[in-house]
């Protein structure tokens, strides 16, 4: 009797149109389509799985407790779920999974959506958003993609508390404006051009408090303006910023463990006031702030990112006598450092 219950269900999910519906989910594996209109909410169980595809198209969707699966989908569709011309579409507790061809989430031409709790792992890119206005991504983790989450034109986005992991870029933001992240994980794109996030050609963002480490780059900023980057800590990575064609204020963050801190096509005025691991630092008067400038760049640091090898080197006694005959020599322009680094207080 229950399974003509779910099938009774389905076929209102897929046949009625205009009329909200409320559609419950056993813990049992759907091999159809499912197509939710304006109004509708989708409920699953722990265990409900949907193998045959999502597509939202309307306003005032929410969607719980499912897994989808899209190993089985028809390659030529752009998302496991696809979202698209929907408004005030709430999404918690998913996990979507897929075999690396297509993306798991495809967002278009839609504003005010809620991500929260989701699992999105080994699809083409986790979280695909384009045309999008306000959209907040709480406690999404997304990990064996190509892009954790890709935003293109987007405007007003959120990105927190989230885990970015094993991608080859945790975070590609393009062309968009005036979006947050903050608190994240990103950590572990150690692919060849594995990149922890990437800002390019955007402006009004923040990054601030978030964990960054264990990647081939940590964060790459290209053709940004009007933005910060703040109270990050950049740890272990082999190249922790790099910087083209972009004067933004980059301070208040920590560099622990790092290969390289930054590599910039242009003087960097505004690399100002950050943490290092350094013990050359010295701050004798006791007011947060070294009494030096720091040089965050050298010959040996730019050699161990082009031959990791070398990496062997990283704090050795070579290394830094290099360091300090470079300080004492004037090898690199002034703008490689920063001017006011500061200190922690013991």
């Amino acid at each position: 009797m229950k399974y003509f219950i779910c099938i009774f269900l389905l076929f209102l999910c897929l046949d009625s149109e205009g009329m909200a519906k409320t559609i419950k989910l056993d813990g049992k594996v759907y091999h159809q389509h499912f197509t939710l209109n304006t109004g509708d909410q989708l409920i699953g169980d722990k265990d409900t799985v949907i193998k045959g595809g999502l597509s939202i198209k309307g306003d005032n969707i929410t969607v719980k407790n499912i897994k989808l699966d899209g190993t089985l989908l028809n390659k030529q569709v752009k998302g496991i779920m696809e979202i698209n011309r929907s408004n005030n579409v709430v999404l918690d507790k998913i996990e979507v999974v897929g075999d690396s061809t297509i993306n798991g989430l495809h967002i278009t031409n839609s504003h005010d959506l809620i991500l929260t709790k989701l699992n999105v792992h080994d699809v083409k890119d986790g979280i695909y958003v384009e045309h999008v206005k306000r959209i907040k991504l709480l406690n999404v983790q997304s990990q064996y993609n190509r892009y954790g989450v890709h935003f293109m034109y987007t405007n007003k986005a959120i990105v927190r508390k989230s885990g970015f992991m094993h991608n080859v870029t945790g975070i590609m933001l393009m062309v968009s404006n005036h979006i947050q992240m903050s608190q994240n994980k990103i950590a572990e794109h150690n692919l060849v051009n594995g990149t922890g996030i990437t800002l390019y050609q955007s402006t009004g963002l923040m990054v601030s408090k978030n964990k960054i480490l264990d990647n081939q780059l940590g964060l790459s900023i290209q053709e940004v303006k009007n933005s910060t980057i703040k109270e990050n800590d950049f740890i272990s990575n082999l190249n922790a910023i790099e910087n083209s064609k972009s004067q933004i204020p980059i301070h208040f963050n920590h560099f622990i463990n790092n290969i390289n801190v930054t590599n910039s096509d242009v003087l960097q005025k505004q690399f100002i006031n950050n943490y290092y691991d350094d013990l050359e630092i010295i701050d004798l008067n006791d007011d947060g702030i070294g009494d030096k400038p720091y040089r965050y760049t050298n010959i040996l640091n730019q050699m161990m990112i082009k031959d990791t090898k070398l990496n062997f080197y990283q704090n050795s006694p070579i290394h830094i006598l290099m360091k300090w005959i470079e300080n004492r020599s004037g090898a690199y322009e002034e703008g490689y450092k920063d001017e006011q680094p500061r200190v922690e207080k013991r």
